[in-house]
């Protein structure tokens, strides 16, 4: 599939404020799946300086610096990439590893540690919850996942939340309903109490039903000796493959979103997102 993604992102500052430095993660992940075409990072105001490089977890980050004082900033990426993953099973779990609760051999559990800790540490609840999913599947690696994403998929109710940190992981269990983040945050704590490790990944995921709005999308990654790094979106109950692209992948959330920055000065501010995703030809 070949997406054209123009994601704007305002803010407004009810009196000029001086900006501090931004990191922007809006740059898409490519892979031997994924090929990007093209990216323009536009920003107004100009930032007086800029660089880019890979964080620790492997996401491509624009840092930005600005100077002056400004009433308004503007951060637009727009892009074409195209996506060829459309089997996401494309891969042979390691028989060794196939069995959940699971434990990595020592050289790989020491790159995978900072994806195998929740803080704070899983509730009850949730450890509950992932031990009865891995019985029913058989205590099977790949079933345990699956079979999670379908419960989740099937049990919470989907919402929209445009702003704010992902709720912790029992909130979304005893509420019943969270947003995609929320979602993607209780499959993390579900995996790692049987020992998986998992990522949180921000990004995009293109529908063909037609929306008035459209939103950043987030979903897990789990490691998958044999499969590597495989997504999973329990939002819409799927396997990620051509219809995902990501744009950043950490331990934590906050480490995957897609602006953080600052700003000094006593004024309010409000922002407002517009994201346009279109299947393009060829």
């Amino acid at each position: 599939m070949r997406l054209h993604i123009t994601h704007t992102t305002r803010y407004r500052y009810s009196r000029p404020v001086i900006l501090g430095p931004h990191l922007v993660r809006l740059h898409p992940r490519y892979d031997h799946h994924v090929r990007l075409e093209n990216y323009q990072l536009t920003v107004n105001p100009t930032p007086s300086n800029r660089t880019r490089y890979l964080d620790p977890w492997g996401n491509l980050v624009d840092q930005l610096w600005f100077q002056g004082p400004t009433e308004s900033l503007t951060i637009q990426s727009e892009w074409v990439a195209r996506n060829h993953n459309r089997n996401p099973f494309d891969y042979l779990v390691d028989r060794s590893l196939d069995q959940v609760p699971i434990l990595y051999p020592d050289r790989l559990e020491r790159g995978l540690r900072p994806y195998l800790v929740t803080n704070p540490p899983v509730a009850e609840i949730t450890q509950a919850l992932s031990r009865e999913i891995a019985a029913k599947s058989g205590q099977k690696l790949l079933g345990f996942v699956c079979a999670l994403n379908g419960y989740l998929y099937q049990n919470i109710e989907r919402i929209v939340r445009e702003q704010g940190r992902p709720q912790r992981p029992e909130t979304t269990l005893e509420t019943g309903r969270g947003a995609c983040r929320d979602l993607a945050v209780l499959f993390l704590a579900l995996c790692r109490a049987q020992g998986l490790a998992a990522r949180f990944v921000s990004g995009y995921q293109h529908r063909d039903t037609p929306r008035q709005r459209r939103y950043l999308h987030a979903w897990p990654e789990v490691f998958v000796p044999g499969g590597g790094w495989r997504g999973f979106d329990p939002t819409h109950g799927l396997a990620v493959a051509d219809r995902h692209i990501a744009v950043a992948a950490a331990a934590d959330p906050s480490d995957a979103s897609p602006i953080d920055g600052t700003f000094s000065g006593t004024a309010q501010s409000d922002m407002e997102v517009q994201l346009r995703i279109e299947t393009i030809g060829g």
